[in-house]
């Protein structure tokens, strides 16, 4: 999360050194790859991880966001469906991937209904939904919505605002949002 993308990678070939096998060393190959945005790499580690760990619903999340990513909008919803199909509970960041790949279809009905239902458990003060509110707001180009959910977010600090900065989802809203902040900050 520091953008040490490179030297997370040199930690993660001696983590698999060590224990080649563990769910965890194929969590930090994929969070490091995809930042890195080597997306083929990612999918074939996901695709490896999930022969060993089929059940394990973080690598369905992983895979959707990837799929996300790179805009394969069906392959993202397809695999974050089947990840929460075997799953008793419903991850926030798996409902915003899949609203947001329905975003990116234009299937606008889908994707609100899904907000709906984070916003619901945001009102219930459910932690660590808010910034996933973020995400579905800015696949629905609704930035003015995203940036108030980005401030709830910060007000409930977000354990996952630590992918704010490095994010490749977020990129055009921290650009935009930048932006904003350099136009206020310069003198007409």
């Amino acid at each position: 999360m520091m953008g040490r993308f490179d030297e997370a990678m040199k930690f993660v070939s001696k983590a698999k050194a060590i224990d080649p096998l563990t769910v965890a060393y194929f969590n930090y190959q994929t969070i490091s790859l995809y930042l890195l945005n080597r997306n083929e790499e990612v999918l074939s580690t996901l695709n490896e991880a999930l022969q060993l760990y089929p059940t394990v619903v973080r690598l369905y999340d992983f895979l959707g966001r990837v799929y996300l990513t790179m805009g394969r909008y069906e392959d993202a919803i397809d695999s974050l469906s089947s990840g929460l199909r075997s799953s008793k509970i419903r991850p926030p960041s798996m409902v915003a991937w899949l609203a947001s790949a329905y975003a990116g279809l234009r299937k606008d009905d889908k994707a609100n209904e899904l907000l709906s239902e984070l916003i619901k458990r945001s009102d219930a003060n459910e932690k660590g939904v808010n910034v996933y509110i973020v995400h579905i707001f800015n696949a629905l180009a609704d930035s003015e919505s995203a940036r108030s959910w980005l401030e709830k977010a910060r007000k409930t600090n977000d354990i996952d605002l630590i992918w704010w900065s490095v994010d490749p989802l977020l990129k055009n809203l921290r650009a935009q949002l930048s932006s904003e902040v350099n136009k206020q900050a310069s003198p007409d």
